[in-house]
């Protein structure tokens, strides 16, 4: 209020020493004036310093529409600076806030890779520990296989070496006791006859049964004969039938073989794959990872840089509606001093007339 008075003071003796005139100025003219006490102060210096110097009326408008001019053109470019100001902070803000939108969700979509990734782990280690149990036992039944097979072979060699150890003594037998001992030329023959049947072993029933049979008389020992043919025909129809059952039993033993092997390759196969995939599953989990980290770090630095452009903006505003208000007030002041003089002067001309 001081202040205002001054700037009346001022006027009006100004307008008394312009027109040599001392009409009092109007409370009502300054009433509605508001202003900064700063801003007037200087103001009221600044015209009592144009006074002081001799200045006219014109000059003391002119100083005036002068600092007005100054305002409006400062708020210009000061409105200019900071819409340049708040547009770059703007578009900082939307950048980031894009950056941060597509950092999360990177981030997100590496967090379930990451989680399918550790389902497919597990899933595979699984997989490659049962696959080579699965090499341990086939390589177990194989080797059970092989030692039955070996054990049938050695059954099968040991049966075919007594049914031809007898075959042969009934061939030997039969065809000694058609041709010499049913007809021998002497008792010499005879006796040979009977002694080498006894090398063939002491124990041997067919020996025993031609010892026997030596004493019998021919009918008899015609009986024997083709009782030592049925034998004969016998034992090889069991060799037959043994070679028969050894080669089905070799042909189902390579049948098995060949499958197991071919269980063998598909289970390498699969253990390759495997392992292969995951040792590339493994990898990518580090791809991942990265992933994640880096798209968090650029989610938090977008965040910090929005907050950062934010609270720049905030401020920015406030002070730019502060200085907004402020220049807007002093406009006013020197508006309504301008107003003030050319109503002072229009009344000191109507007094003068």
């Amino acid at each position: 209020m001081r202040v205002l008075l001054c700037l009346l003071l001022v006027v009006f003796a100004y307008g008394a020493t312009l027109r040599r005139q001392n009409a009092p100025l109007r409370a009502k003219n300054l009433g509605s004036v508001r202003s900064s006490r700063e801003f007037g102060k200087d103001l009221v210096e600044m015209i009592e310093l144009q006074l002081q110097s001799g200045g006219t009326y014109d000059d003391v408008v002119g100083l005036l529409e002068q600092i007005k001019k100054d305002f409006e053109d400062e708020q210009r470019s000061d409105s200019t600076n900071y819409l340049l100001e708040k547009d770059s902070l703007e578009t900082t803000i939307t950048e980031n806030n894009d950056k941060a939108k597509v950092a999360i969700t990177e981030k997100n979509d590496a967090l379930n890779e990451l989680k399918k990734l550790d389902t497919r782990i597990t899933s595979l280690e699984d997989t490659i520990a049962l696959t080579e149990q699965q090499q341990k036992d086939l390589a177990a039944q194989r080797a059970d296989l092989e030692e039955r097979k070996r054990q049938d072979d050695a059954e099968f060699e040991r049966r075919a070496g007594e049914q031809n150890q007898v075959l042969e003594v009934v061939v030997a037998l039969s065809g000694d006791l058609s041709n010499k001992f049913l007809n021998p030329k002497s008792l010499v023959e005879k006796q040979e006859i009977l002694t080498r049947l006894h090398t063939i072993g002491a124990t041997s029933a067919l020996a025993a049964l031609m010892e026997l049979s030596s004493t019998l008389d021919q009918d008899v020992l015609k009986r024997v004969l083709i009782k030592l043919e049925t034998i004969e025909g016998a034992v090889r129809e069991a060799l037959a039938a043994d070679a028969e059952a050894k080669e089905k039993n070799d042909q189902l033993y390579e049948s098995i073989i060949a499958k197991m092997q071919a269980i063998e390759d598909g289970l390498i196969t699969l253990l390759t794959n495997s392992r292969a995939e995951l040792s590339k599953s493994k990898n990518q989990v580090v791809v991942e990872t990265t992933r994640k980290d880096t798209n968090e770090q650029i989610f938090i630095a977008a965040n910090k840089a929005v907050e950062v452009a934010s609270t720049t903006l905030q401020t920015s505003t406030t002070a730019f509606t502060q200085r907004t208000q402020e220049r807007n007030a002093s406009i006013e002041v020197v508006q309504k001093a301008l107003t003030i003089l050319r109503e002072r002067e229009t009344e000191l001309k109507e007094n003068t007339q």
